[in-house]
C-alpha cells in the first residue's frame, strides 16, 4: 500500500459511510415493504410493563377457495410466526418470505425483542436505568405479545439463533400455542462453540458493540462465514467440480464500514455486550460476579460424532438443559455444517433423544456457517426448500 492510498483510506471510509449508511437505511426499508410487512407497529403488554415493536403481514381472506374458506372456519386463521437473532429484526427474513411465496391468507408476525430494533430508542433514552432483557423476559413479553395481537392457536414458527433459542423455551412454556417449529441453529446455552464463547466472554471478540471496522470483518470472517481453517478447500464430494475464486469476505468490503457506523449510531456504548453477558448469566455461562466461564457442559470437538448419543439432562430448568426438554415434539432442526457460532455435533449431541426416536429431523447445509455459506450465499437463500412445508402446511 503506498504513502497516497494510506492516507486517502480515511477519508475513502467517510465517504463509504456518508453514502452507505443512508443507502442501508433506504435498503432496509425498500427490503421490508417488499414482502409485505408493515411496521413497527407498537402494542402495550399490560402484564410485562412495556410496549413491544413487531412487524406484520395482516392474512388477506380467499373466500373463492373451499380449502381455505374450511380451514378459516374450523379454527383461528394460519399465522406464521418469524423470531430473529441478536442484534437483528424482521429484515432477517425478506428474503425467505419472498423465496417461499407465503401465500396470502397467511398471516405474518416478526416481534423485535426487547433491546432490539426500535426498542433501542428507549434503551439510549434510559441509558444506565434500560434493563437489559434475559430469556425469561424475552419467553414473558413475546408470550403476551402473542395473546394481545390474537395470533391464536394456529401458528406455524421459525427462530433463527437468538430466536431459535427463544422458539424452542416458547414450544416448552405453551405447546398448544405452536403447532409446528422450525429452529436454525438455535443459539441455546449448550451448544454455543466454545472458542466464540471464550473469545466473547473475555472481549477478545464483539457481536454489536464493534469498537472499529476491523472489528466488523473479523467478525464477519470468523463467525458468521465457514470454519476458517478449511476456507478454500474443496470436500472430497465436490473434488473433481471446477475449482471458484476464494472469496475474502462474505459482503463488498465498504459495508464492513457501513456496519460499524450504523451500529454507533443506533445502539448506545456497550449495549449488545451487556445484552449477551445477561443472556450467558441465565444460561449458567457467566458468573454473576464476574467475567469467567462457569459452564459445565462438555464440549464436543470438531470431528466428534458422538452427539447422536443420547444424554440425561443435568439441568433443573429450561435455560440450562444440556438435552432436549421437549422430547414428544415434532421439530425441523436445520444447521449450517461449518457454524462456528452454535456447534453442530452440540446441537446433535441436545437433540439425540428426539433425534433417535424420530421426532426431531436434523437437516445440514455443506459448506455453511452461522449467516452465510463459503460463496456468500446466506442460509436463507439455501434452507426455503427444507422448511417450506413445515412452515406453509396448515392442514
Amino acid at each position: 500500500m503506498t504513502a497516497t492510498t494510506q492516507k486517502l483510506k480515511p477519508v475513502r471510509r467517510k465517504v463509504e459511510a456518508l453514502v452507505g449508511v443512508p443507502l442501508l437505511k433506504f435498503l432496509s426499508k425498500l427490503q421490508i415493504k417488499s414482502c409485505g410487512l408493515v411496521g413497527p407497529k407498537k402494542v402495550f403488554l399490560p402484564n410485562c410493563g412495556i410496549t413491544m415493536n413487531y412487524y406484520e403481514r395482516e392474512a388477506v381472506p380467499q373466500p373463492n377457495d373451499p380449502q381455505q374458506r374450511q380451514q378459516q372456519q374450523q379454527r383461528d386463521p394460519p399465522t406464521l410466526l418469524l423470531l430473529p437473532g441478536i442484534s437483528s429484526s424482521a429484515n432477517e427474513f425478506c428474503d425467505l418470505i419472498r423465496l417461499l411465496d407465503v401465500p396470502a391468507h397467511i398471516r405474518i408476525l416478526v416481534p423485535e425483542q426487547i433491546g432490539h430494533g426500535q426498542d433501542l430508542k428507549r434503551a439510549k433514552l434510559e441509558g444506565s436505568a434500560f434493563q437489559q432483557p434475559t430469556p425469561e423476559s424475552m419467553l414473558e413479553s413475546t408470550s403476551e405479545l402473542l395473546e394481545v395481537v390474537l395470533a391464536g392457536n394456529n401458528c406455524n414458527a421459525m427462530g433463527t439463533s437468538m430466536g431459535g433459542a427463544l422458539l424452542y423455551f416458547l414450544k416448552l412454556k405453551d405447546p398448544h400455542t405452536i403447532r409446528k417449529t422450525v429452529l436454525v441453529e438455535p443459539a441455546l446455552g449448550s451448544v454455543l462453540a466454545k472458542p466464540f464463547l471464550d473469545d466473547l466472554i473475555s472481549g477478545k471478540q464483539s457481536v454489536g458493540s464493534f469498537r472499529s471496522r476491523d472489528d466488523v470483518k473479523n467478525f464477519f470472517r470468523k463467525y458468521l462465514w465457514t470454519d476458517p481453517t478449511r476456507r478454500g478447500k474443496q470436500s472430497d464430494v465436490d473434488k473433481d467440480a471446477p475449482k471458484k475464486k476464494i472469496k475474502k469476505d462474505p459482503i463488498p468490503t465498504f459495508f464492513y464500514e457501513v456496519i460499524y457506523r450504523s451500529a454507533k449510531l443506533t445502539a448506545p456504548e456497550g449495549h449488545w455486550i451487556a445484552l449477551l453477558h445477561n443472556l450467558l448469566r441465565t444460561y449458567g455461562l457467566l458468573d454473576n460476579d464476574s467475567s469467567n466461564v462457569e459452564s459445565t457442559y462438555e464440549y464436543a470437538d470438531a470431528d466428534d460424532t458422538s452427539g447422536l448419543e443420547p444424554t440425561t439432562a443435568k439441568a433443573e430448568n429450561i435455560y440450562t438443559a444440556t438435552t432436549d426438554l421437549d422430547q414428544d415434539t415434532h421439530r425441523l432442526v436445520v444447521w449450517g455444517e461449518e457454524d462456528q457460532i452454535c456447534n453442530i455435533e452440540q446441537g446433535k449431541r441436545f437433540f439425540g433423544p428426539s433425534m433417535a426416536s424420530g421426532k426431531t429431523r436434523f437437516e445440514t447445509i455443506p459448506n455453511c456457517g452461522h449467516v452465510f455459506a463459503a460463496d456468500g450465499t446466506t442460509i436463507y437463500e439455501l434452507i426455503g426448500p427444507m422448511v417450506e412445508k413445515s412452515l406453509l402446511d396448515f392442514s
